[in-house]
């Protein structure tokens, strides 16, 4: 509470009331003599302080298809006015409050004139300048009477702060104006309790008392009464509207969304179903015309110390009209997903739609290392254009890490490379060298088995048949494996990506960096190794290779730091090798300098790693062509952008202990000995496995890999809220 004077306009001495403007600036759901400390500024964490509201943007009013904060305008194409009053009991539950106490029994309110405001912070965000106070809040007047005498707002109350309506109000002896009300309303003790409910997610504004003496008689003198000019005072607090905070794969789904592409002459009813037996009830199926769900629209939460509710973040990707005229993600999500409980952000849906790198499936929430199971942490993205950083920067909920995906991925979305595990401790990356091994394994063990035999249109390459194409003509494709060992895996791509979250999470890898034996006479050196680590359930196994000339080698192992060693197995360093018996694999490029005979390497696995590898082999335009021979290159300009090859399992649906993931169509080998088996979904299920989830579902994917992408960014989900604090 602030005190100035004023040049003079009257002789009285006044002794000044003691009003006040008072916020939930403690954030403990009620308001008290308390909240008085630190009410001006805004900040976070455990010792901070200023008041939270929602925005309240669901939708509990039954007079509109807007949601209950709307501004006026086109609303799912039709006009809608602005809502500019409390609905009804539920509406009010999402409304915030704030006190104007009154000028207390010892002064007579007629002497006085009251000014409140609201006016912008101190400081504001790039995302929030340039809109106005009035356009970040609505403030409602109250009108219903307590037992103690005080006014609180109750279901049919009207607003007088907003959009439209101003940013003043006065408190005059004789109101005439538009937002001009009797100062008799501020005579006596108590308060006035407003609501006022957020428009604008993650915005600040403060709200500004401002008391002068204004006594009705100013021409008498008092005698012997020296002239003073008269006292103003002036109080602030700041109001932050609850920012936008992403979901993440720890929450546990309320609602799973799906589209029902089988309406448009697509087969996904496999992956239905599944949702289906997985989330029963919890299932929604959009109707939208668009296969990606996850690309128009993402999903978060909002919460003030009086309540919360789940939010979906209109993107500008939601316009897209695929099969029917005004059925897009943007109708679904402001006709079917918005209600009560749920809000729609249109933030940044009206900015421009010009790049896949303001798409859902380029923005990832994961936690922090060590953080609490629901508390925010790091957002993943990659080439975010400055809107849509502007606008995560001014809600402060998470840090973005951009894993600059775009230079080398056909869809560069962080989805296809990461993901975060349910129990927020692990991670699995996406891996090209895992996953040529284990097809290296299956060819061992059959050179003439096939995969993949409705993926990536492989019935146009040659001595393709129902079963698919043999796994050894991939393997002695050398574009493909150029563009997986050489081009994805170079320092500045994939690895780097993977780094990127290994340092921010300290995460630990599956296998220990080789070490060279002192003894050796070469100058070779083992970059990394390579082992099937998901498939030793748990042991922690140690390698050793020994060279017997400049270009063979043998390798052992032993288990669980014993003295006991295996068999040798032969392998030769000009050669990618794999060793099922050992499941290990070193490959050719793994390899520098000049080996001698004698030289010894040695690596182990970490069975505690939380960094895990799931195979994923990836490729470009060049890769194939249809019937060109077998690894001829087609001309293109510029690098190459690679997508998917083999099933990304790492682009999956999460809930709980259960993902649900494409099918593999890998090559199907006796790899345990007796029955054969999807090698590559056989080694992606022990990878979800050690992340921590206990049910792995396969569902047929096709429809979704062959257009780009797989099950996560096909799907969507509302998760429930955590009951963590975003403040704290």
């Amino acid at each position: 509470m602030q005190i100035q004077t004023l040049e003079a306009r009257t002789l009285f001495s006044a002794l000044f009331p003691q009003t006040d403007i008072r916020v939930d600036s403690n954030r403990d759901g009620v308001i008290t003599v308390a909240d008085n400390t630190k009410e001006e500024t805004w900040t976070s964490g455990k010792l901070g302080a200023g008041a939270v509201i929602l925005p309240n943007f669901d939708r509990d009013n039954t007079t509109s298809l807007a949601p209950d904060n709307w501004a006026g305008g086109n609303w799912n194409g039709r006009p809608a006015a602005p809502n500019n009053i409390i609905d009804n009991t539920a509406d009010l539950a999402d409304v915030g409050r704030f006190r104007l106490y009154r000028l207390g029994s010892d002064f007579e309110s007629y002497q006085y004139k009251v000014t409140l405001q609201i006016i912008g912070p101190a400081t504001d965000s790039a995302f929030h300048k340039g809109i106005l106070p009035q356009d970040r809040v609505r403030v409602f007047f109250p009108s219903k009477q307590t037992a103690d005498g005080n006014l609180t707002v109750q279901p049919g109350d009207v607003a007088v702060f907003g959009p439209g309506l101003g940013d003043t109000i006065r408190f005059v002896n004789n109101p005439a104006a538009l937002n001009e009300y009797a100062m008799s309303d501020l005579g006596g003790d108590g308060y006035l309790e407003f609501g006022i409910e957020g428009l604008r997610a993650g915005a600040q504004v403060r709200l500004k008392l401002t008391i002068e003496y204004d006594p009705i008689l100013t021409d008498i003198v008092v005698a012997g009464e020296p002239a003073e000019p008269p006292t103003v005072m002036t109080d602030t607090a700041v109001l932050r509207v609850a920012p936008f905070v992403l979901s993440d794969n720890r929450m546990k789904v309320k609602k799973a969304i799906v589209e029902n592409m089988n309406r448009y002459g697509f087969d996904n009813a496999e992956l239905r179903n599944t949702m289906s037996q997985v989330f029963g009830s919890r299932k929604v199926e959009s109707r939208s015309g668009d296969i990606w769900q996850q690309d128009g629209y993402e999903i978060g939460y909002v919460a003030a110390p009086y309540g919360s509710m789940s939010a979906v973040l209109d993107l500008p990707r939601a316009t897209d009209v695929f099969f029917e005229q005004g059925v897009t993600m943007r109708s679904f999500v402001r006709g079917t997903l918005l209600g009560s409980g749920v809000g729609v952000a249109t933030d940044v849906a009206g900015f421009p739609h010009v790049t896949s790198s303001a798409f859902g499936g380029d923005i990832e929430g994961i936690g922090k290392a060590g953080g609490k199971p629901g508390q925010p942490g790091y957002m993943l993205a990659s080439g975010m254009p400055q809107f849509l950083k502007d606008f995560i920067a001014a809600q402060g909920t998470h840090q973005v890490i951009d894993l600059k995906l775009d230079d080398w991925l056909s869809v560069a979305h962080v989805d296809e490379v990461i993901h975060y595990a349910a129990d927020g401790k692990h991670v699995a990356v996406a891996d090209p060298e895992s996953a040529w091994a284990l097809l290296l394994w299956a060819a061992k063990l059959n050179p003439n088995v096939k995969m993949h035999p409705t993926l990536n249109g492989n019935e146009w390459l040659p001595n393709a048949d129902p079963a698919g194409v043999k796994a050894s003509v991939y393997l002695n494709n050398p574009i493909l494996r150029q563009q997986n060992m050489e081009y994805a895996m170079a320092a500045s791509r994939l690895p780097a990506a993977w780094n990127a979250i290994k340092s921010a999470l300290k995460l630990t890898e599956e296998l220990t960096t080789p070490a060279a034996a002192g003894a050796n006479t070469g100058t070779a050196r083992l970059v990394r190794g390579g082992a099937f680590t998901q498939f030793l359930s748990g042991v922690k196994r140690t390698f050793q290779i020994k060279f017997t000339d400049a270009d063979r080698y043998r390798l052992r192992y032993s288990d669980n730091g014993g003295t006991t060693w295996s068999g040798w197995a032969d392998g030769q360093r000009s050669k990618d090798c794999v060793f099922p018996e050992a499941k290990a694999f070193l490959l050719k490029h793994y390899w520098t300098g000049v080996s001698k005979a004698g030289d010894v390497f040695t690596y182990a696995t970490n069975p505690a790693a939380t960094l895990i590898k799931m195979p994923v082999l990836f490729y470009g335009p060049d890769a194939f062509f249809q019937g060109a021979p077998i690894g001829q290159s087609v001309v293109i300009e510029g690098p190459p952008r690679l997508g998917a090859f083999t099933m990304n399992h790492v682009n999956s649906l999460v809930d709980g202990g259960t993902v649900i993931t494409g099918k593999a169509q890998g090559p199907k080998v006796a790899w345990r000995g007796g029955t054969a088996s999807d090698i590559l979904e056989d080694y992606a299920a022990a990878v979800f496995r050690g992340a921590g989830y206990t049910t792995v579902r396969f569902a047929d994917a096709a429809i979704y890999h062959n257009s780009g992408g797989s099950i996560h960014c096909g799907t969507n989900a509302i998760r429930e809220i955590p009951t963590e604090k975003w403040w704290a």
